[in-house]
């Protein structure tokens, strides 16, 4: 309230590592953002379950940078019918 133009993320030092973590951080409706550790980005079955995926920020370092972009557009995009 104090700072609205200020956007508010729960960092990836809290370790939000599965759902019932990350659900939790969703519920409390304080965060903008939620900003998941860089090794989950390797757990796909995970990333696929986040129900609200418009809450979360990934790290990406990649030297492929052109597939890791790819790799989450598909991820995240809705699918087609």
């Amino acid at each position: 309230q104090d700072f609205p133009d200020y956007e508010i993320e729960a960092s990836c030092i809290q370790d939000i590592v599965d759902t019932k973590k990350l659900e939790k951080k969703i519920s409390l409706k304080c965060y903008d953002t939620i900003v998941l550790p860089i090794h989950m980005n390797d757990d796909i079955k995970f990333l696929k379950s986040i129900k609200n995926k418009e809450k979360i920020r990934l790290f990406l370092i990649d030297n492929n940078i052109k597939e890791a972009v790819k790799f989450m557009h598909q991820l995240y995009s809705p699918k087609k019918i």
